[in-house]
């Protein structure tokens, strides 16, 4: 019949086998218009779409069509043979991939302290580096992309599209195979991946969103002639596990000299890059912090010129998987250098792992401070050094001179600079 895609051989007369029997009629099928047909979406939300994806058909025929608005694909007019198809999409051009945030990170810290279960497609998404583990590496891999720090010989920012579900994250199924094909084959379907956004906060997602928290300034202190000093801290949240945020300095007058967390830890990871007047800083966490005191810029007057306030924009910010692109100018008050000797109490205060001291020098001294024990034996020396004027921070961990752990219990910091000496008291905690 006319369409039918069959045809049959029958007895045109009397064919003869060798025998002398006559050829039984034989009948062949040759199927063809058949279809293939699937939608591509993001793997931790289905109506979230995927631009620029290319589906691509391999085998008895290569064929590659770029997806629908939809997330739809199809392949049409096809006839039985051996075919394979997956899906493709090109890595973005440097830091164009909005999704990818300092709370990622925090999620592969967490999973590699045991504190957080992963799905297996989120463990794809977790291996920035793509060495088959997920460890701290990677989470400093997200960090560095975040502030622009060059990875792309990582796998960061790439995409990853598996056949659902996925069971073993290390041998993903990335093809769906015909041999033969034989029928039409709907719902031949993919999840994308893409690397680095654990969340799952692509953009178009049900997921992303903009929420509570604030990224503040304090008040910038002139440690030194030309070393300024300026505290940010977090407002509007309870905790927080992961932030980034993005500042744009006057870069003939201002450098960043280094950036420090108010409060260290061996569960936090800290990266930060400065090009071109675009300062860029990501945390993450592998547990919850409450500390308001996030950390502390120190930047170099390069101008040389003397300064009252300082001017700097804060672009964005992230605040775990809240995000805010509303530009805010920061308008900062410049603390002149101290005019009197100061030891400020340490904090935390009791500690159990490090604590902060802060002290001040109006004029340039030699400084010593140290801690005793309650029988005025000294433990260790904190400082030992002539400084020039301005403000200072160090800090003990609760160790001796030797490097020992001291037990817990009531201690003393004694500071003399010049003329001037103070004592206060240290509580540690074990």
């Amino acid at each position: 019949a006319e369409g039918s895609g069959e045809f049959s051989i029958g007895n045109f007369g009397d064919d003869l086998l060798a025998d002398g029997s006559t050829s039984t009629p034989a009948s062949f099928n040759c199927l063809s218009g058949l279809k293939i047909s699937g939608t591509v979406s993001y793997y931790m939300d289905s109506t979230a779409v995927i631009d620029s994806v290319m589906a691509n058909l391999t085998g008895d025929a290569t064929l590659t069509n770029m997806t629908l608005s939809t997330g739809y694909y199809e392949f049409t007019d096809l006839a039985s043979g051996n075919y394979s198809v997956s899906a493709s999409r090109a890595r973005r051009s440097w830091m164009q991939e909005p999704s990818i945030s300092a709370f990622d990170a925090s999620y592969i810290l967490r999973y590699y302290v045991n504190t957080l279960t992963l799905s297996e497609a989120q463990k794809i998404a977790a291996d920035a580096s793509g060495d088959g583990s997920i460890s701290p590496f990677d989470a400093s891999i997200v960090l560095r992309y975040l502030v622009g720090i060059d990875v792309l010989s990582t796998e960061i920012a790439n995409w990853k599209f598996v056949v659902p579900p996925v069971t073993d994250w290390l041998v993903p199924v990335t093809a769906r195979s015909y041999a033969p094909l034989s029928s039409d084959q709907a719902d031949q379907n993919f999840d994308g991946i893409l690397i680095g956004d654990v969340t799952g906060n692509f953009p178009g997602s049900v997921l992303a969103k903009a929420g509570n928290g604030n990224v503040v300034p304090g008040e910038m202190k002139s440690l030194t002639d030309n070393i300024l000093e300026l505290p940010v801290r977090i407002e509007g949240v309870s905790a927080y596990s992961a932030v980034g945020f993005e500042l744009k300095i006057d870069k003939e007058q201002l450098k960043v000299e280094n950036v420090t967390l108010e409060k260290e830890s061996e569960n936090v990871l800290l990266s930060f890059y400065e090009q071109n007047g675009t300062f860029r800083v990501a945390v993450a966490s592998a547990l919850q912090r409450k500390d308001t005191d996030l950390l502390r810029i120190t930047f170099k007057n390069i101008s040389k010129a003397n300064m009252n306030d300082v001017k700097l924009q804060l672009t964005g910010y992230e605040i775990d998987a809240n995000r805010v692109d509303a530009p805010q100018e920061w308008m900062v008050a410049l603390q002149k250098q101290p005019e009197q000797f100061d030891l400020k109490p340490n904090y935390p205060n009791p500690f159990n792992s490090e604590t902060v001291f802060e002290y001040q020098i109006p004029i340039n001294s030699k400084v010593e401070m140290i801690i005793c024990n309650v029988a005025g034996q000294k433990i260790k020396t904190l400082v030992n050094e002539k400084k020039q004027a301005g403000f200072y921070r160090t800090k003990w961990d609760g160790t001796n001179v030797a490097g020992g752990k001291v037990s817990s219990g009531l201690y003393f910091c004694r500071i003399q600079a010049g003329h001037f000496h103070k004592t206060i008291r240290v509580m540690l905690l074990k």
